[in-house]
């Protein structure tokens, strides 16, 4: 990977509250980069209070470890030290996540949270500020609108690859006794005789839960039987020396260790690798919501461990015991070879990746279909039309809350409302980022109010099926 250096060049600011004109530089401060940000985080990352905050991520792009005690991050050309890191090491060729979440956290042994968060509807700066106050290392003079669930940030060349993806090949055995002992997690073992299958691995009690991510069903194996699954894959790697990161991502329920070539490189919920055997279980469980969301393992480390072309990924599954009513291993290993960032080309990310390089963005935003009513109650049977001005955009929407993706229902016709019932919709251009999500919330009312008038206001609340404070578990309505 070759180190970026940032020339020097003339910013300006333009504060309207003082009518001043600050002028700063920015500076090759080692190498130092905000790559990316998210100020609209409903789904990407948690905090450590298990928050969708808003995040900065900044990349070590220099040779050299960089100390960033005294640095400074800001949102305002008025306050320039506005938050002050604590001595942090980033290390060359390494991503720094600091969550943008106004809790202003700066214990260096733990997560990093400023005491600003990042306006969404774009207008402002943000800023990395060299220690004496006075220059601009990296940022953004103004940001632009944010899209939910996307990111912003510098673009790369970086090649991206997935050795082991969704319902890759694999082979599987649950054990009865401990004959195998460890040798299953090497590279030269004989699994022939195993069951061949794809991912996912494991079972499900009480459908629908897991049944659609399984290829592989155990539950005759290990239901009442054993907690444990062994798990196989063969994947093949060009040339390990090109590259940089290596991440396993994981969707289990309950635990797992992960063994790459023989050599353990992840686990969670899971005994000692020396202390596992063929019928050991979770140490505690992962729940069913969290069990189907990827969890990133950065095993950079294990690098050094692959061959050129054939290696095994061997993954000791675990249940939190034989009569558990539902199992889960589902992984997915990605390989990058990171390559030249380039700080003058920004785009939105629709993949974000905080801790790791960006993935390929857009530098353009589709625009957002309109709606042919607004939100509000109506009688009979009304009919909602969507529609853009954007020749060859397509259009895409959901009435289950979510927001549209590639995969949603595509529109094509008016859509009928016949009950309570929200509509969102993006639209879709090729060489763009989706638009943002556009909503609009519809309720249908009996025929017999249709005349109905009052003297004081009336309110119409429906949550649409979602859940209001902990003590609701279903969607309330209210008139």
């Amino acid at each position: 990977m070759k180190p970026f250096q940032l020339g020097l060049r003339p910013l300006f600011f333009f504060s309207c509250v003082f009518t001043v004109l600050l002028s700063v530089d920015f500076v090759s401060a080692q190498g130092l980069l905000i790559t990316e940000f998210q100020a609209f985080n409903e789904s990407t990352i948690q905090d450590e209070d298990n928050e969708y905050t808003d995040w900065i991520e900044i990349f070590n792009s220099g040779e050299a470890a960089v100390n960033l005690n005294g640095y400074y991050l800001t949102d305002s050309v008025e306050e320039l030290s506005k938050w002050q890191f604590p001595a942090v090491t980033l290390q060359p060729g390494r991503f720094l996540v600091v969550f943008a979440s106004g809790k202003d956290r700066r214990n260096p042994a733990s997560e990093l949270h400023t005491n600003f968060s990042i306006e969404r509807n774009g207008g402002e700066i943000l800023v990395l500020i060299t220690p004496d106050g006075s220059s601009v290392v990296s940022g953004y003079t103004e940001i632009p609108e944010q899209i939910e669930d996307a990111s912003y940030g510098m673009a790369t060349d970086s090649v991206f690859t997935d050795p082991i993806g969704e319902g890759a090949a694999l082979r599987a055995f649950v054990p009865q006794n401990d004959l195998l002992g460890d040798t299953w997690r090497s590279f030269d073992f004989d699994d022939s005789g195993w069951s061949e299958s794809t991912s996912g691995v494991g079972f499900e009690g009480r459908p629908p839960g897991y049944q659609a991510l399984l290829g592989t069903d155990l539950l005759e194996q290990m239901y009442r039987v054993n907690p444990t699954a062994y798990i196989r894959y063969e994947f093949q790697v060009e040339n390990p020396a090109d590259l940089d990161l290596l991440s396993l991502d994981m969707r289990y329920d309950d635990g797992f260790s992960a063994f790459i070539n023989g050599e353990l490189v992840a686990s969670d919920n899971s005994p000692s690798a020396a202390s596992l055997t063929w019928n050991s279980e979770a140490s505690s469980s992962h729940s069913d919501r969290l069990a189907v969301e990827y969890i990133e393992f950065d095993i950079s480390d294990a690098i050094s461990s692959l061959r050129v072309g054939r290696n095994v990924l061997a993954i000791h599954g675990l249940n939190t015991s034989p009569t558990s009513n539902d199992f889960l291993i589902y992984p997915r290993l990605q390989t990058v070879e990171v390559g030249d960032i380039q700080p003058d080309l920004r785009q939105y990310f629709d993949a974000p990746s905080p801790g790791a390089p960006n993935n390929q963005g857009f530098a353009e935003v589709a625009e957002k279909p309109s709606f042919s009513r607004e939100s509000g109650a109506y009688t009979g049977s009304p009919t909602v039309e969507l529609s853009t001005e954007v020749e060859n955009a397509v259009i895409r929407y959901t009435t289950d809350g979510s927001v549209p993706d590639e995969t949603s229902t595509l529109y094509s016709e008016p859509i009928v409302v016949t009950g309570a019932i929200e509509v969102i919709a993006r639209s879709f251009e090729d060489g763009k980022l989706p638009s943002p999500a556009k909503r609009e919330s519809y309720l249908l009312l009996h025929a017999n109010v249709s005349n109905f008038s009052s003297n004081i206001p009336v309110v119409l609340v429906n949550t649409f099926g979602r859940q209001i404070g902990e003590n609701w578990t279903e969607g309330y309505a209210l008139i």
